[in-house]
């Protein structure tokens, strides 16, 4: 295959040997360069893979070109004079074939596989790859100008991108990572280049529900497509209430009064025609923070040519990733819900709001400085919610939030195991009746609004603890 912008002679240097970094090795060595080096901190068991104490100066000596991880800001390459590049720029130089670029703060990854899903349903040759732990390397040499790549985008993979997808998705977008972003202005700067580059025949799908939307409205060239939850948009996706058929009745009320049952539909317009995309009750992912993931695949899907049927079959079917609400268990009475990947306030505020039962929440974890204040305000106003249980880092400053807005049902633990019984007790001890009856059914939920670092190595290894407590109780 030819290969863009990097010639076989170069000295090259790729800083990390995560998921991009390795399949960037295989990649590269596979296509004849053979002048490849991986600097990273951790011993890896790989030719030319400078490990141990890595200094940047070294890697900058001996390189032509460096490829910057993910996880490595852009300013600690500042001293380099030859070539700063990454996998994600690498890929989208190389690659023959339209790309689906989704981003926001959390929920591209459901996005991301929703859109996947559509297309290979509706025939599509679709790829997957990105931020969602796949590297697009893995399958450029497999692609024709007859596929069509989706990509889950980070602020860390999108941060020195210099071309725009030709259909972007920005979901909700607020604030993450501000260990790593100076700011929150920086951390949108950077989400707004999956959008900055495009041309005037590339397409945007942008959720303008939340207040950094009109700045995105603003980047690019892109045709704007609007997703909304509240409102009717001009073009794009929104939901609207509307009758079913007279003929079908539905309880309205305790006195068992009847009428017409209300129904809550997701449209498609392109500006002069609505389409009716499918009923949200319908809809197998939890919660409405998935509704809007859901709405923003059928923007990009719609856009793409995808048939309605394909959209409607999967959106009814298509019941979430691992560690996304993810139920686990009923142990008596007791159902356990795996939300391990909600890393930010606002996931966690999402996973609580999914229930319409009684939830007790499992929360905490490493600090990434996020605000918790209207994260216990927003929870500590779900009446469904009996009690909180923290760990981590965080813990303190999120009971102290908590504590500030009335709600005191709160228990502080030093694990997971812990966690889950004090889960447990806090749930039945507030679901027990006055007489010392039975105990009501409730639910216990794993939505943490903070990383897992310092107690986990990840966040899928936090949700496989958690898992792995539930089925031996």
């Amino acid at each position: 295959m030819i290969i863009n912008n990097i010639k076989k002679e170069d000295r090259i240097g790729i800083l990390g040997a995560g998921v991009e970094g390795l399949a960037l090795y295989e990649f590269l060595t596979e296509n004849g360069f053979l002048n490849v080096a991986v600097y990273d901190e951790r011993v890896i068991e790989k030719e030319n893979c400078v490990c141990g104490d890595v200094d940047f100066k070294k890697a900058f000596f001996n390189s032509d070109v460096v490829f910057r991880s993910p996880g490595i800001h852009p300013n600690k390459l500042r001293d380099f004079k030859g070539k700063i590049t990454t996998t994600t720029q690498f890929f989208f130089e190389n690659c023959p074939c339209p790309i689906i670029g989704v981003t926001g703060t959390k929920g591209k990854g459901t996005t991301s596989s929703l859109i996947y899903e559509i297309l290979k349903k509706d025939g599509k040759d679709v790829y997957l790859g990105g931020n969602i732990g796949i590297s697009p390397l893995e399958f450029l040499d497999k692609l024709s100008a007859d596929s069509v790549v989706v990509l889950e985008m980070s602020s860390f993979q999108l941060q020195d991108l210099s071309i725009s997808p030709y259909i972007s998705v920005v979901l909700m977008t607020t604030s993450d990572h501000l260990d790593y972003h100076s700011d929150v202005d920086e951390y949108h700067s950077a989400k707004e280049n999956i959008l900055r580059f495009q041309k005037e025949s590339d397409k945007a799908v942008v959720n303008v529900d939340y207040d950094s939307s009109e700045r995105f409205l603003g980047v690019g060239d892109g045709e704007k497509f609007f997703v909304s939850s509240k409102k009717v948009v001009s073009k794009g996706v929104f939901l609207k209430k509307s009758f079913l058929d007279r003929c079908v009745y539905a309880v309205m009320d305790e006195d068992d009064e009847v009428g017409p049952q209300m129904v809550e539909r997701i449209y498609f317009t392109d500006g002069e025609n609505n389409v009716f995309i499918g009923e949200t009750d319908k809809i197998a992912l939890m919660g409405k923070h998935n509704v809007e993931n859901v709405m923003g695949a059928v923007g990009a899907c719609m856009i793409f040519g995808a048939k309605v049927e394909s959209i409607r079959d999967v959106i009814y079917s298509f019941s979430g990733l691992p560690h996304r609400l993810e139920f686990v268990a009923e142990k008596n009475g007791i159902r356990f819900f795996n939300d391990s990947f909600s890393t930010t306030p606002e996931t966690s505020v999402a996973g609580v709001n999914a229930f319409s039962s009684p939830v007790v929440l499992i929360a905490g974890g490493y600090d990434k400085k996020a605000d918790f204040s209207t994260w216990a305000r927003e929870i500590a106003k779900n009446r469904f919610l009996r009690g909180v249980v923290l760990m981590g880092d965080t813990a303190e400053d999120m009971r102290e939030k908590l504590f500030s807005v009335g709600f005191l049902n709160v228990v502080l633990v030093g694990g997971m195991d812990e966690g889950v019984r004090e889960a447990v007790r806090l749930g039945s001890a507030s679901g027990a009746s006055a007489d010392g009856g039975n105990v009501d059914k409730f639910n216990v939920l794993l939505s943490p609004g903070a990383a897992s670092f310092g107690l986990f190595k990840n966040y899928k290894e936090r949700g496989k603890i958690f898992i792995d407590i539930v089925n031996k109780l």
